[in-house]
């Protein structure tokens, strides 16, 4: 994805993304709707470098952390109406689990996820 703005907005034309004219301070303006292609990049990016157990024993798992990953995760995708293949999910959610099991928390986590699926 390009970084500047002139360069999201000739790729939202370019690739013709949905848009919206809308009125407010100062004027009209477009405001684009980002691709579903686009939407899920960085989880499935996140979840390709998750290291590797490389064959050890996995560590204890907090049921409780994980049901809360899942459900977060869930809501997120269902408020955006966007869906995960299955192998996609496991690995975001063994993603998630990893970043709540290393002392992240659940507000941060779902802040990063509307981040990443905005």
């Amino acid at each position: 994805m390009p970084t500047s703005k002139p360069a999201i907005i000739a790729r939202a034309e370019r690739e013709r993304w949905y848009c919206e004219t809308v009125t407010g301070r100062g004027g009209e303006r477009r405001m684009y709707r980002l691709p579903e292609h686009y939407q899920l990049a960085p989880l499935e990016l996140a979840a390709t470098q998750l290291p590797a157990t490389q064959g050890r024993a996995p560590a204890a798992v907090d049921v409780g952390k994980l049901q809360m990953v899942e459900s977060v995760l869930e809501h997120i995708l269902q408020e955006r109406g966007l869906t995960l293949r299955p192998e996609q999910r496991g690995q975001v959610v063994a993603f998630l689990y990893d970043y709540i099991a290393r002392g992240g928390s659940c507000e941060t986590m779902a802040q990063a996820l509307d981040a990443l699926v905005a």
